[in-house]
């Protein structure tokens, strides 16, 4: 499945992932937004705490 991620600066990226994992890798365990960088692919690290919103594509 496709997730599309716009961060706050407006930026939008389209991730190829399942949306639990997508959401396993920016919540922590207790269920709040990561405030730290995560590699979501290859090369490309993001705060989860700056997303804006997220879609999920198909």
């Amino acid at each position: 499945m496709r997730i599309k991620v716009v961060m706050n600066s407006g930026k939008e990226y389209v991730l190829q992932m399942e949306k639990n994992d997508f959401q396993s890798i920016v919540m922590t365990e207790d269920e709040s937004v990561r405030d730290e960088l995560i590699e979501i692919h290859p090369s490309l690290y993001i705060n989860p705490s700056h997303i804006s919103s997220y879609e999920v594509m198909d």
